[in-house]
């Protein structure tokens, strides 16, 4: 079963002072939200002469919503200080396959919602535009993309019917259209990675002869890098790595070679996955080394 889930949009800076009023200096008291729209009660800030900043997080209250501030309102301020507005980028909705149909149900309350995709094609391996706006998936291997601000659109194919592909992961930017896969040749998997334009879609793949690539693939936050599960062999299996100096690049040689990075000394132990945090302080993995099940563990 593939996972996939709607992030929102993180944007501003955070909190904090800034430049202090002198001696003397009345102090300003930073105003309740009140059911205020995010446009209004920034006016309203700078006209008390201080600097309004935005930041989307997730929150169960409708995106959209201005539901707090840091510092929080009825906190004193000066001048020139900066406030963050907290703007709700909504509760993440979570996408999954049944190895048949792409499936959606609300992350906040698991109640199941309209699928996005049910025909008698073999439909897996949902990922969401950073919007939130569109989700692409496969269906008996093609790539096709779904608009979900209109329902009952038809799915656009994005590749071709005589190619395959898998585990997708559309990049965590608004600033350009990726989307990593793993290509289907036969016995032969490598990564590849497709921009999303006007024209369509054209996946520019890195072979890598020594190892095959698939089931789960990552960027990380700042799109420099790229982690993948891979396999050597049938005992030995982990977590690959590519870098790449410019933030998601649609450019495959800007990534170089895919690299080994989590423990294989032993066969049969390794790491099936690794998740970066929206944040890219921590980081979810899920493995059986030292023996025993496969479990979930978190890192920094």
């Amino acid at each position: 079963m593939t996972v996939g889930a709607v992030t929102s949009t993180t944007g501003g800076g955070g909190g904090g002072g800034g430049g202090g009023g002198g001696g003397g200096e009345k102090d300003i008291v930073i105003p309740a939200i009140e059911g205020a729209e995010v446009d209004e009660f920034a006016q309203k800030l700078a006209a008390d002469e201080l600097v309004p900043q935005t930041k989307r997080v997730f929150d169960a209250s409708p995106r959209g919503t201005l539901f707090a501030t840091e510092p929080p309102g009825g906190t004193k301020a000066a001048a020139g200080d900066k406030v963050t507005l907290l703007v709700s980028g909504g509760f993440p909705q979570l996408a999954f396959d049944d190895d048949k149909n792409i499936l959606l149900v609300n992350g906040a309350t698991g109640k199941k919602l309209d699928p996005i995709a049910k025909s008698p094609a073999r439909e897996r391996d949902p990922t969401f535009s950073f919007d939130g706006e569109r989700a692409a998936y496969t269906a008996s291997g093609r790539v096709l993309l779904k608009d979900l601000t209109k329902p009952d659109s038809t799915a656009l194919p994005l590749t071709s019917a005589d190619e395959e592909f898998s585990d997708l992961a559309w990049a965590p930017t608004a600033d350009v259209n990726l989307i990593a896969m793993s290509r289907v040749k036969g016995d032969d998997r490598d990564l590849c990675i497709g921009q999303l334009t006007g024209d369509g879609l054209t996946p520019r793949c890195l072979p890598e002869p020594k190892f095959n690539v698939g089931k789960s693939i990552h960027w990380s936050p700042d799109g420099k890098t790229i982690v993948a599960f891979g396999t050597v062999s049938l005992k030995e299996f982990g977590m690959f790595r590519w870098r790449s100096k410019k933030a998601f690049s649609p450019d495959p040689k800007a990534w170089g070679k895919g690299h080994m990075v989590t423990d294989v000394s032993k066969a049969n132990e390794g790491v099936l996955d690794a998740a970066s945090s929206p944040d890219g302080s921590r980081r979810a993995l899920v493995s059986n080394q030292g023996g025993g099940p496969f479990q979930l563990y978190l890192a920094k």
